[in-house]
């Protein structure tokens, strides 16, 4: 007496990390288990909460990383400055180039950056955008920083494996650091 969809055959996004989603739901809430409306992975609370629907996924920019599989990939999570300062909060920028850190030194990385979001009260991420080599496996580790509440402090005090690009994340945080600290923020 029901029908189920899951995907593209509900509309933007489009995407298959979301149509999952909404398929694992779908069937959970089929089979009698946790559905969308019973406390499934869907309704966790926190910035990934919330409905699968497509009008709710793409009304939150928490809802979902976003990759795009380009040569070099782009993905990015969470706020970006415009949508911050539109919302009345004053962030700063971090920023990274591929070509600064030693992976980058080592695969002759000429492109690529990682832009992060960062609040200027407390320092907390709450966006990243890459652009370049990984981006869309990198946007994973930036998603966590979002949904956990990490500031650029804590960033600056984790240990990287070495020749790794999650060096730019490190990177950005210093670098909004010290953009914070020039204006006494």
């Amino acid at each position: 007496d029901r029908v189920y969809g899951a995907g593209d055959v509900l509309g933007p996004p489009s995407l298959a990390s979301t149509g999952t989603e909404q398929a694992v739901a779908a069937v959970g809430h089929m089979y009698g288990g946790e559905g969308p409306s019973e406390g499934s992975r869907a309704e966790a609370e926190g910035p990934q909460g919330g409905e699968l629907t497509p009008a709710a996924l793409l009304g939150s920019p928490y809802r979902y990383p976003v990759g795009i599989w380009t040569m070099p990939e782009m993905a990015y999570y969470g706020t970006s400055p415009k949508a911050a300062e539109a919302a009345g909060v004053r962030v700063f920028v971090g920023e990274a180039a591929y070509a600064d850190t030693l992976r980058g030194h080592v695969n002759r990385c000429k492109v690529g950056k990682l832009r992060m979001t960062v609040a200027a009260e407390g320092g907390q991420v709450l966006g990243v955008f890459i652009f370049g080599d990984e981006a869309c496996e990198l946007v994973h580790y930036g998603m966590e920083l979002v949904v956990g509440g990490r500031t650029v402090q804590d960033i600056r005090n984790t240990m990287f494996a070495a020749v790794t690009f999650h060096e730019l994340f490190k990177l950005a945080a210093e670098d909004a650091i010290e953009r914070m600290a020039a204006v006494g923020a």
